[in-house]
């Protein structure tokens, strides 16, 4: 399901050059985003690169991040299992030329991991040193989380209070959405809705969403609210999603304990 991830924090952070080194490594430095509510959060990023960048928990990639991209903070506490997660950083070169990389991980507020070298699209790494395309990863990083029993049940129970308290808030939610299209107030639907939006996968704002709103939108939305809503497991961790019968319309329920209008699924 296309749609775009939250930004959480627009940080940037251009570190000098680093040893390049296969290890693992802890720093007491404080990031400036905590978790709500006392709660064990886990969140990565990836920012600064050139080529490309990529995350993978236990061999599966979780994250990516093109050219100069900074991916936001992405949240993957839904994703660790009980026992050894492994994650690594990656950065792929796509051409003979220098590399730049930024990489952070951080339990709650702390950051465990952090890995920069060069400004992308200014200096690459080691003095503009020249990488060649190879068949593997340029440079990589990784980091172990272990996750006992006792967090991983504490984890569950964070994952249960979240769908209780999605249930409890989804009629008001519902009932709102379904009256703000009834009456076409799209000053009530766009308090209902994200910011940013996205639109069949493509990221825009509510005022821009409704700028070119015309009859034909109100009757789509009209048959989607009448077709109800289904859970939904294309979810990002830290939300709970719903998505209409015909599977148009998305909405989340976050940490911030909101419903939420996310965005509307491409169709013909």
């Amino acid at each position: 399901m296309n749609k775009t991830h939250m930004l959480l924090v627009l940080l940037f952070v251009f570190l000098p050059t680093v040893k390049f080194a296969q290890d693992r490594h802890t720093v007491s430095q404080r990031s400036p985003n905590t978790s709500p509510s006392g709660e064990t959060r886990y969140f990565l990023r990836l920012y600064n690169c050139d080529s490309r960048c990529a995350a993978r928990l236990n061999d599966n990639v979780i994250a990516s991040s093109g050219f100069a991209q900074d991916a936001g903070w992405m949240e993957v506490t839904c994703l660790l299992r009980e026992g050894l997660n492994r994650i690594r950083f990656e950065v792929w070169k796509d051409s003979v030329g220098a590399i730049t990389y930024g990489f952070q991980l951080r339990k709650n507020g702390t950051l465990l991991l952090e890995k920069a070298c060069g400004r992308a699209g200014s200096m690459g790494c080691e003095n503009n040193r020249v990488f060649g395309i190879t068949s593997g990863a340029a440079r990589e990083f990784t980091y172990d989380v272990r996750v006992p029993p006792a967090e991983m049940a504490v984890l569950n129970a964070q994952k249960a209070r979240m769908n209780s308290a999605a249930s409890q808030a989804w009629p008001q939610f519902w009932s709102a959405f379904r009256d703000a299209i009834n009456k076409r107030d799209r000053r009530a639907l766009a308090d209902l809705m994200s910011n940013p939006f996205s639109e069949s996968g493509n990221g825009t704002t509510p005022s821009d969403y409704f700028r070119l709103f015309r009859g034909q939108e109100w009757r789509g939305l009209d048959r989607s609210v009448k077709s109800e809503t289904k859970p939904s497991q294309s979810c990002e961790c830290g939300q709970v999603c719903r998505v209409s019968r015909d599977d148009w319309l998305i909405f989340a329920f976050g940490g911030d304990g909101k419903w939420r209008w996310l965005g509307t699924e491409f169709r013909d």
